[in-house]
């Protein structure tokens, strides 16, 4: 049977040949139910479709040369109409899907394989195809309509007289899954042989269209290929043509003309007759500056050439064209290339530095070469491995020697020009090489000429508004005939009409500018005020950042500079001495991370002298300018800038604040609070805030969550309905405005706000799991609990404040964790954390990482599948004969779920095989009653369901999704190794509980690097006895331990394991990833589950639900993702509330152990 064409227009149906070549090969998803109605409605949408090709049923999808198929009346149309043809159809396409979304038909459910059949009497294979045509047909008449119709006659073509090629295609993928070739393989050959034959004849603009109909093709019958097909984007970077190869030879000839060589071409040096090199050097000696002109306007040429031949230099001048065009080696064909990309450099972005900087530049490349040569030692005979840190010394090395003749402005040029050369080559050291940025001139993209003249247009224009003449200077507010002396006199003259003109002027450009659809970027570089209107090389880099200020200045800051005119027209008048202080000490900086620091110091500084004569409503204005300033010119401190959004120009509004207190007084009404002034207090001082929660406390136990949180969420609401920025009206004195409280109290109301929003939500199954252990161990460790806080006593520097506040979280973690267990441990790390962040950033990055403890938020599972999942578990627990509440327990405890387990595993394999049927019917179980796995089977449901303590359930939940993978994937694997893995796990529990000895007590930093040694460990342990074949099931189980219940580590451990065999979709063994790692070992590790060695439960969150075959358990990057941060942030000195000086028992931010 031959190809089927979807729409006539290539292509496809390699896939849906593939389809009919067996439904035993690609498993097709099960659809969903559709009702009778929606049946019926999405049958009469297609009706009518079809209705527009005249075909009478039964439909046939044929092809174009079977007579009364859909596919020959589509070519009909197509070949009578045209373009026309097309579009019609696209409207007949745009009907249909209407006619399906007006009904809210469920296209997965109401459009299946089988509904042409049904509807139609179509073949099975035909039922496919026409259901398969929809979805193809959707992505031409849309997202592919613009190459559809730029292609259309040739794409036409093919389609009628391609047919056997297409055919051989097919072939290819027949032949390679007959001959055993895994099957997303074979359809990615398939899809690159159709793509040849395309784009051979269409061009380049088809090669990401061919991609995308084929997987269409295939994804919208199958998914078994999801995440193992090529990226079709990277399909519309096509290959090069033998008409553009060809051309591109003849650009590059008339450049290489100018220099007198003949081929062979040798790059050779500037000692080395006849070559490139030697050619040059004699050029720049014999004419010196004129020749970086001369040999510029030849470059200009040759790219105008290549860009006149839409060349598409990746493919066109790959690094071995130089040997095909001009018999070069292969060394100096690649260096030939990279000389391209250098000189584009030199002669665009670079130039004017080339020019300032020639003679220096020239002198010191022949004077210094022998010290230029001792630079790439470091390069000599180095591996892989090491080529980036060498090539980072390389540069350094080559930095200095130029600095030395040239001065510290050419380091930055040297740097670009080197990683230049090295990453038009290669990407293998991308974001290892020195930041060129801080020092360097950028690289912009060319501008097309007409839009560069444009531009200058424009900008003429509004220059000549202010009475200027070229050459157009930048200046100062004295200097005569400058830009900025014509803008002062507007505003000294006319006041704040004469602010509103430049900003009606500005406008006006910006649109002269839109109007001609103007790339900014390229357009509008530092360079270019110079090259339209001669402006010295300084002034044209502040005429292109005053453009995009003022854009800010007449924008959003407006209002600002409206409000504050005066005293900003003042300021800026004096030309304040202070205001030069502010930036002195970042003249002699050369390091990027001192040079951003600087600068931060520098815009505080400035800040504060404006705020101190206009006001906090200039602050954010300030600092947004500033950094601007920076950006535009600079990338080098991205990331690293303060967020001037924490200076905000916002403000509370009267009728905001006035609402604001009325929610809040509401809420304390609830606390028997009717009348300032409000104390905060404590448990022991009636009438306060804290005395008051305690008595609901005692009188209602328990209860009182539900009471108190109610009132909290009724608050939130209140507060929802004002639409108020809340960072703004509510700050830490707002309670002494409102309610006379001191100001140590107003800042405790405030944070117990949000504390209390953190307990009524994501932490509320916790507070409630622990109510009386936290409760009780606030009274009875009391003084324990204050000790925790002299940690923090008398730090009078900020980094000794944010390590003693990391060790006074740690010091209440473990006094709530005696009484509580270490399940509390991330609830109080979270709320103490939570108490400091409200109020200041300070310690950003500094403190302890609460995710490895904390319990994730879970969202809400309804009411009947919660009560479905506990049915299906309790059944499943049946058959271990325990009773509730049920417990974990151990291999000794008698009654409990583990000790059960192992005797059941006594029985050998039987018993495994026995336990995984239960298992199966588990799961079988859960998902007949639709429960959502994320929502309904979280820790806190064995506590409610069955009465387990809380840290039981943590373990109850891993298991289930423990054995979900070993009675999986992992099956056949466990029960191949079952009386290995299960003796061994007896025999050695000394050394299994060796390899997690550095786990309980290591910082958060380390933590996941000590969790990947315990990996190997373990590895190691199983493998020198079983085999090198259950190295990847331990690795993952012990995964499976941590992604259960925490992301902390994603990324950062060892990726699953190359000797971990399970099997795909068509039974071949394959690869697989890790899952969801439950207890350490493997499920046969069943002492692991009776402390003290397993990971807290808390080590554990995102469930991974699905099988996604194939990776390897490699190394991963262990790159201290901690440190990272924290070199950063240990360099910015943060400015403490006073709040948190001299904290003390009385005033410390945290309010659990009277709340609880």
């Amino acid at each position: 049977m031959g190809a089927k064409f979807y729409s006539a227009l290539v292509l496809v149906c390699c896939i849906c040949e593939s389809l009919q070549f067996g439904k035993s090969l690609i498993i097709l998803p099960d659809a969903p139910t559709c009702d009778t109605n929606s049946y019926q409605t999405t049958k009469n949408c297609f009706q009518t479709y079809m209705n527009n090709f005249n075909i009478s049923v039964p439909y046939v999808f044929g092809n174009n040369t079977t007579p009364g198929s859909f596919n020959q009346a589509v070519m009909n149309l197509l070949i009578q109409q045209g373009i026309n043809g097309w579009n019609q159809m696209c409207n007949w396409q745009f009907t249909l899907t209407n006619c399906l979304n007006t009904a809210n038909v469920s296209f997965d459910a109401c459009i299946t394989q089988n509904s042409y059949k049904d509807w139609f009497g179509s073949t099975d294979d035909d039922s496919v195809a026409f259901r398969t045509n929809y979805y193809i047909t959707n992505y031409q008449c849309g997202p592919a309509n613009r190459t559809v119709i730029n292609n259309w006659q040739c794409l036409l073509n093919d389609s009628m007289r391609d047919q056997n090629a297409i055919m051989d295609c097919y072939n290819v993928l027949n032949g390679d899954i007959q001959t055993g070739a895994e099957f997303c393989r074979a359809f990615d050959n398939s899809t690159r042989c159709l793509e040849s034959i395309v784009t051979r004849d269409c061009g380049r603009d088809t090669r990401g269209y061919i991609c995308m109909v084929e997987e269409i093709a295939l994804m919208v019958n199958t998914n078994v290929c999801t995440g193992r097909l090529r990226d079709c984007v990277e399909d519309a970077m096509p290959e090069c043509n033998t008409r553009s190869y060809n051309e591109t030879k003849q650009c590059f000839k008339a450049f290489y003309d100018h220099f007198n060589i003949s081929t062979p071409y040798v790059f050779g040096n500037s000692s080395t007759p006849g070559s490139y090199m030697y050619a040059r050097t004699q050029m720049f000696n014999r004419m010196g500056e004129a020749a970086l002109n001369q040999t510029c306007g030849w470059q200009s040429e040759l790219n105008e050439c290549l860009r006149l031949h839409d060349i598409n230099l990746d493919f066109c001048a790959n690094p071995g064209s130089w040997m095909d065009w001009f018999l070069t080696t292969f060394p100096d064909s690649s260096n030939f290339r990279t000389d391209f990309y250098i000189h584009n450099y030199n002669c665009g972005p670079a130039r004017e530095q080339v020019r300032v900087n020639f003679q220096c530049l020239h002198n010191s490349t022949i004077k210094d070469s022998q010290q230029i040569q001792d630079c790439y030692r470091f390069l000599n005979n180095t591996n892989n491995a090491n080529l980036c840190p060498e090539y980072n010394r390389t540069i350094r090395c080559l930095e200095e020697v130029y600095v030395r003749e040239c001065g510290p402005g050419v380091r930055g040029y040297i740097c670009n020009i080197e990683e230049l050369g090295m990453s038009v080559n290669t990407a293998q050291c991308a974001g290892n090489m020195p930041d060129c940025s801080l020092f360097a001139v950028p690289i912009y993209a060319e501008c097309r000429p007409e839009m560069y003249n444009n531009a200058k247009m424009c900008f003429d224009t509004f220059y000549k508004s202010f009475g200027l003449t070229a050459p157009y200077i930048f200046g100062n507010n004295t200097t005569p005939n400058s830009y900025s002396k014509a803008e002062m006199d507007m505003l000294m003259n006319q006041g704040r009409s004469g602010w509103n003109q430049i900003c009606q002027r500005q406008f006006t450009l910006t649109n002269c500018l839109n109007s001609y659809y103007i790339n900014y970027d390229n357009c509008i570089n530092p360079y270019s005020m110079r090259e339209w209107f001669g402006s010295p090389y300084d002034d044209s880099f502040n005429f292109r950042t005053s453009y995009y200020i003022q854009e800010y200045q007449c924008g959003p800051a407006n209002r600002v500079v409206q409000d504050n005119y005066n005293c900003l027209m003042n300021y800026t008048m004096k030309q304040q001495q202070e205001y030069i202080d502010c930036y002195a000490q970042l003249n002699d900086t050369r390091d990027a991370s001192q040079f951003c620091h600087a600068f931060n110091n520098g815009t505080r500084c400035l800040e504060r002298i404006l705020t101190r004569d206009c006001g906090w409503d200039v602050r954010g204005y300030t600092c947004t300018i500033e950094n601007m300033a920076l950006q535009l010119n600079t990338d080098a401190c991205t990331g690293r800038l303060r967020d001037c959004s924490e200076d905000s120009t916002a403000i509370c509004l009267p009728e905001h604040d006035r609402a604001a207190k009325e929610c809040f007084a509401a809420f304390y009404r609830n606390f028997n609070m009717n009348q300032a002034p409000f104390v905060f207090g404590n448990g022991s001082v009636p009438g306060s805030y804290m005395w008051e929660r305690r008595q609901i406390y005692r009188t209602y136990g328990q209860a009182a969550l539900n009471m108190t949180c109610g009132w909290q969420n009724t608050l939130n609401q209140c507060l929802r309905r004002i639409n108020m920025s809340m960072d703004v009206c509510i700050q830490s004195d707002t309670w002494m405005k409102w309610f006379l409280s001191t100001w140590d109290d107003s800042y405790n109301f405030r944070t117990n706000y949000y504390v209390e929003n953190y307990n009524c939500g994501p932490a509320r199954e916790t507070v409630r799991a622990n109510w009386d252990c936290i409760r009780n161990s606030s009274f009875l460790d009391h003084d324990n609990v204050t000790s925790c806080y002299r940690f923090i006593n008398n730090t009078d520097n900020d980094g000794e404040f944010c390590r003693g506040y990391d060790r006074t979280i740690g010091c209440l973690e473990r006094v709530y964790e005696k009484s509580c267990g270490i399940g509390v441990r991330g609830y109080i790390c979270n709320v103490e954390e939570l108490a400091l962040t409200v109020n200041t950033a300070a310690c950003g990055g500094q403190l302890p990482d609460c995710t490895r403890f904390s319990v994730p938020v879970y969202a809400d599972c309804p009411g009947d599948m919660y009560n479905a999942a506990k049915v299906c578990f309790n059944n499943y627990y049946t058959n271990f004969n325990i009773q509730q509440p049920y417990r974990f327990g151990n291999s000794s405890a008698t009654g409990t779920f583990v000790n059960s387990l192992i005797n059941l595993f006594n029985t050998g394999v039987d018993g495994f095989n026995k336990q995984c049927g239960w298992q199966d019917a588990l799961t079988s179980c859960l998902n007949n009653a639709n429960v959502n796995f994320d929502n309904c089977i979280v820790p806190i449901s064995w506590f409610e369901w069955f009465g387990t303590p809380f840290e039981d359930a943590w373990r109850f939940r891993e298991t289930y999704y423990r054995f979900n993978y070993e009675c999986g994937p992992a099956k056949n694997l466990t029960q191949a190794n079952f009386p290995c893995l299960h003796n061994l796990t007896n025999l050695d529990q000394g050394n299994i509980t060796s390899c997690y000895s550095n786990i309980n007590d290591t910082t958060s930093s380390a933590f996941c690097s000590s969790y990947d040694q315990a990996i190997t460990c373990m590895e190691n342990i199983y493998t020198q006895t079983c085999g090198s074949q259950v190295g990847g099931f331990i690795c993952n189980t012990q995964q499976i331990i941590l992604s259960v219940d925490t992301n902390v580590c994603v990324g950062r451990l060892q990726g699953p394991f190359s000797s971990n065999i399970a099997y795909d979709f068509f039974g071949n063994a394959a690869p697989i990833r890790p899952l969801i790692p439950p207890q350490h070992i493997s499920i046969l590790n069943t002492h692991a589950f009776s402390n003290p060695l397993d990971p807290p439960p808390q080590y554990q969150t995102a469930v991974m639900n699905s099988l996604a075959p194939p990776e390897y358990c490699d190394k991963p990057d262990n790159s201290n993702h901690h440190d990272e941060v924290e070199s950063i942030s240990s360099r910015v000195r943060f400015v403490f509330p006073p709040k948190y000086r001299t904290p003390s028992p009385t005033r410390r931010p945290v309010m659990i152990p009277e709340a609880y």
